[in-house]
C-alpha cells in the first residue's frame, strides 16, 4: 500500500555551518509496520543470497560477524603474506557507501532476477522501490 511507502525525514545536525545541507543527516522515518515487512523481505533475502553463494566471502559491509575491522585484519594478512612472498602488493579502496542511493532500479530487479528471484518475490521489490515518497519535517513543519 502506498500509505507504507512514505517516509518522514528528519534532519539531524552533525558539526559544521548550520547553513551547509552537508552539515546534517537525514533520518528516514517509516512506518511501523514497513519496518516489519522490510525487516521480514531482508533475512529472506540474505538467507536466500547466501544459501546460493551470491555473497561473496570477501563481503565484509552488511554481513553478520563482519565489520570493517574483520576487513582490515583480512587485507593486512593479505598484504603481509604478499610481501613475505616477495609480491608486488597494491589496494583499490572505494567508497560504496551512497552507492544503494544511486543505483538504478531496472539494473537492481534485473540482477535479483539473475538471481532466480521471480514471480510475487520480484513483484514486491517493484513494488517496493517504486512511487515512493518522502517528506522533511523540520520542528514540527512539513
Amino acid at each position: 500500500p502506498s500509505k507504507l511507502k512514505i517516509a518522514k525525514i528528519i534532519p539531524i545536525f552533525k558539526k559544521g555551518g548550520q547553513q551547509n545541507l552537508e552539515s546534517f543527516r537525514p533520518v528516514s522515518l517509516l512506518p511501523s509496520i514497513s519496518k516489519i515487512f522490510e525487516r521480514a523481505m531482508y533475512k529472506r533475502l540474505i538467507e536466500f543470497l547466501r544459501k546460493n553463494e551470491f555473497v561473496d566471502k570477501e563481503q565484509h559491509g552488511f554481513q553478520k560477524g563482519k565489520s570493517v575491522i574483520t576487513a582490515l585484519v583480512d587485507f593486512v594478512e593479505a598484504v603481509i603474506e604478499g610481501i613475505d612472498q616477495k609480491e608486488i602488493v597494491s589496494g583499490i579502496f572505494m567508497d560504496l557507501s551512497k552507492a544503494f542511493d544511486s543505483i538504478s532500479h531496472h539494473i537492481l530487479i534485473a540482477k535479483l532476477t539473475s538471481f532466480g528471484i521471480r514471480g510475487i518475490h520480484s513483484k514486491w521489490f517493484e513494488s517496493y522501490l517504486t512511487d515512493r515518497q518522502q517528506y522533511v519535517e523540520i520542528s514540527h513543519t512539513k
